[in-house]
Order: structure tokens, then sequence, then C-alpha cells
């Protein structure tokens, strides 16, 4: 006698639930890298987790906060000679980065571009003649570059094998 799978039907409370399972098991949970137990990748250390945490969070509150203070002192874009619109650009494109830095494939990508952006920004300010103001910029940039290196190793091993 051979026993039929039948589909109970899904109450609000439990579709709830497998909803919320599924969407943690999505790629885009970048901090932890689930990997395919068939392969030996090197899963992200503490380190990097915070390092990409602190860059999210950092960008994605900052960047805006950069446009608010351009758009009511407009103090950026007369300091680096820059059209306010082209700041608004690079701080739009920031923010969008910084989220994502969530989605695991996108991630080296994501990186490489803030990075390239704080590049720019060390540029921009050895430009007006003011190298010192250019060392968080410098640090961002050592620290994005760091992360960037990791983020795409760990891409390679899980896409290349």
């Amino acid at each position: 006698m051979e026993l039929k799978q039948t589909k109970e039907p899904v109450t609000p409370i439990a579709g709830a639930i497998i909803a919320l399972e599924r969407l943690r098991n999505l790629t885009w949970r970048w901090a932890h890298f689930e990997m395919d137990q068939t392969r030996s990748t090197p899963q992200p250390d503490r380190w990097q987790a915070i390092t990409g945490w602190f860059l999210t969070l950092s960008y994605a509150v900052g960047s805006p906060a950069y446009a608010i203070v351009e758009a009511r002192t407009g103090m950026f874009s007369e300091r680096f000679d820059y059209p306010a619109e082209f700041l608004y650009l690079v701080s739009g494109i920031q923010f969008l980065c910084s989220l994502v830095l969530f989605v695991r494939y996108l991630a080296p990508w994501s990186s490489a571009i803030l990075t390239v952006i704080a590049i720019g920004a060390i540029a921009s300010h050895f430009r007006i003649g003011s190298p010192l103001t250019a060392l968080p910029a410098l640090a961002y940039t050592l620290i994005q570059a760091w992360y960037g290196i990791r983020v795409y190793r760990q891409y390679r091993a899980n896409t290349h094998g």
C-alpha cells in the first residue's frame, strides 16, 4: 500500500514562519556566508563580519547625512569646488553600495566601488591642499581594501570551487 502525501492547508502563522525561514536562508545573509557542505571554503571570521557591519552602517547613515548637510549649507561643494549634483550622486552611490554589501555575490563589487570613492576623497583633500583631513578617508580606504579582498576571496572560492 502506497502512502500519498497530501498538502495540508497552511495557516497564516505557519505561512509566516515558513516565509521567515526561507528569508533567513537566502544568499544575502552575507555575514554568515552559508556555503555548500561539499566545499571547503573559508568562513568569514569575526573581524570580517564586524568590519562589514561597520562599513554598512557608517555609509548607510553617513551618506544621507552628508547629502543633507550639503543641501542645507553647500559646505562641501564650496570647499572642494565640485557641483552639488556631483556630491549628491556620490552620496547616493555610497548609500546604494552600503545596502548591496548585504548581497553576497555583489559584495566584492560594492566594496570595490566604495574603495574607489574613498580614493577619490583622498585625492580631493590633497587637491585643495589639506592632506591631514584626508586621514579618515585613508583609514576607510585601508579598511575597505582589506574587507574587499577577504570578500572577493570567499566569492572566488564559492563560485570557482
